[in-house]
């Protein structure tokens, strides 16, 4: 009830826009940033909001920024860690940060993580949802192209709450069929 597949993460970042977000609402994507996320945000009628990762925050995010991009018409905030292009990382009270202010503002945030196995000196990436009540706020996309050599086998997935998973496997019952069997 927690877990859904996607025909590569690409589709999960689409259909979480299909889903969350309306006409003028607002989607914070990081800038740089995977230029789905922008679409993704377009193609649902929302309007992307760029944060900036910038070298003299370690391309992390600066959450003093971020607070001031947040208005009523927020409804997703998107995160890349380990970040592509960047390769920066971010750490757990950061991700705690981040969890109190959606529940605050009460926006989703969206973890796209397919960079989590590729990490060095020991430092792991935590997931979103390891911090307390993430779940209520947060969901997790990754793919198996990174970490295991499968771009073109297409195979992604989601980790959220029940009632997320029940909204994706809505969408994409009336989008795609499924994964191949074999995959």
């Amino acid at each position: 009830t927690e877990i859904n597949p996607f025909l590569g993460s690409t589709e999960g970042i689409i259909n979480l826009h299909q889903i969350f977000v309306d006409p003028g609402d607002e989607v914070l994507l990081p800038d740089p940033g995977y230029p789905s996320y922008t679409f993704g945000a377009e193609h649902a009628g929302g309007i992307p909001v760029r944060y900036e990762l910038d070298k003299d925050n370690g391309f992390t995010i600066n959450i003093s920024s971020l607070k001031d991009r947040i208005t009523a018409k927020t409804k997703m905030l998107w995160l890349n860690f380990p970040n592509n292009p960047t390769g920066s990382t971010i750490d757990i009270k950061t991700m705690q940060n981040l969890v109190d202010l959606a529940l605050e503002h009460q926006f989703l945030i969206v973890q796209d993580a397919p960079y989590t196995d590729v990490y060095f000196d020991n430092f792991q990436p935590p997931s979103i949802l390891s911090i307390p009540n993430a779940k209520e706020v947060a969901v997790e996309i990754n793919s198996l192209s990174k970490t295991y050599h499968m771009a073109g086998w297409r195979m992604g997935m989601i980790c959220a709450n029940a009632d997320v998973i029940k909204s994706i496997r809505t969408i994409k019952s009336k989008v795609d069929n499924s994964t191949a069997l074999p995959i």
